[in-house]
């Protein structure tokens, strides 16, 4: 199955939080970061973002697509 992400601009608390995991999140020149659980975590050492945090930044929603035979 081929997994697409469509791009979402993130306007609250509530609506990060309610992101799937495996969702990335990106906001300008920083590093895009995973969402695992309640946390957006970096490729980097660089502590995890909370959902408050990230409000504002683009979230990469992954959407499962079925291909045609």
């Amino acid at each position: 199955m081929t997994v697409l992400y469509k791009p979402v601009l993130i306007e609250s608390v509530e609506q990060a939080e309610a992101l799937p995991d495996g969702t990335v999140v990106t906001h300008r020149k920083t590093w895009p970061r995973e969402k695992v659980g309640h946390e957006f975590l970096p490729p980097d050492s660089i502590g995890p973002l909370t959902p408050d945090q990230v409000v504002g930044w683009t979230a990469l929603v992954p959407v499962e697509v079925e291909e045609e035979p």
